[in-house]
């Protein structure tokens, strides 16, 4: 319970920094993500007030969903995360959803941390899915594109296209199980990547495979 307050404190000023570094400016915190983008997203992500599973769960049972849409459970990574559509004036509306961090076994993640973004595609069974790659602390950089497959309560990735990398002596990896090793290689060629998400909610019978309990991080 102890660690809950601390992190809803620790999240509290996060934001609370957000929005006194956007007034020095004379803008919103909204305004924190600029420029407009359609064919890409922000170098870095953004962090969304007041977010766990359970009110997520809450939120989406009075909601229609689109078939992408849901609580998933990242098993690789030890975390859970929300896919949920979203407008806003920056984005083109293609990039219809982002993937919001709900519940992690790592501490320094903040719940409401936009860990990626997704786009559809002609067929509805793929997307355009954006991950970032890189942290600093609880700040994450530099997505990276894959796309998405999904396939009844799953959903994986696999990397587009070779992508060059620079070498960083001091490069802190996120997600890696998708980022291992990319820091040492300067190109990468196309690979298949048997990781992704596992549908929590709606799961085909319609329930909530999360249960019932509360967990306290």
């Amino acid at each position: 319970m102890k660690r809950l307050v601390l992190q809803h404190i620790v999240v509290a000023m996060a934001l609370l920094a957000t929005a006194s570094a956007a007034a020095a400016k004379g803008a919103s915190p909204e305004d924190a993500v600029t420029g407009y983008y359609t064919n890409s997203v922000p170098d870095s992500a953004a962090l969304l007030p007041d977010r766990s599973v359970e009110k997520q769960l809450v939120a989406m049972k009075s909601a229609h969903l689109d078939a992408i849409e849901g609580v998933w459970h990242y098993p690789d990574e030890m975390m859970t995360v929300a896919v949920e559509r979203f407008k806003s004036p920056d984005f083109a509306s293609r990039i219809a959803y982002r993937i919001v961090m709900l519940e992690s076994d790592d501490f320094n993640l903040f719940p409401g941390t936009v860990i990626g973004y997704m786009a559809a595609s002609a067929d509805s069974s793929k997307f355009e899915l954006w991950l970032y790659s890189e942290r600093r602390g609880a700040m994450l950089f530099t997505p990276v594109k894959f796309i998405a497959t999904l396939k009844g309560d799953m959903l994986t990735f696999k990397r587009t296209v070779a992508m060059n990398m620079k070498m960083r002596v001091n490069f802190a990896r996120f997600l890696p199980s998708l980022f291992r090793g990319v820091s040492l290689t300067p190109e990468i060629a196309t690979e298949e990547l048997p990781v992704g998400f596992r549908r929590i909610y709606p799961t085909t019978t319609g329930t909530s495979g999360y249960g019932g309990r509360v967990r306290y991080l």
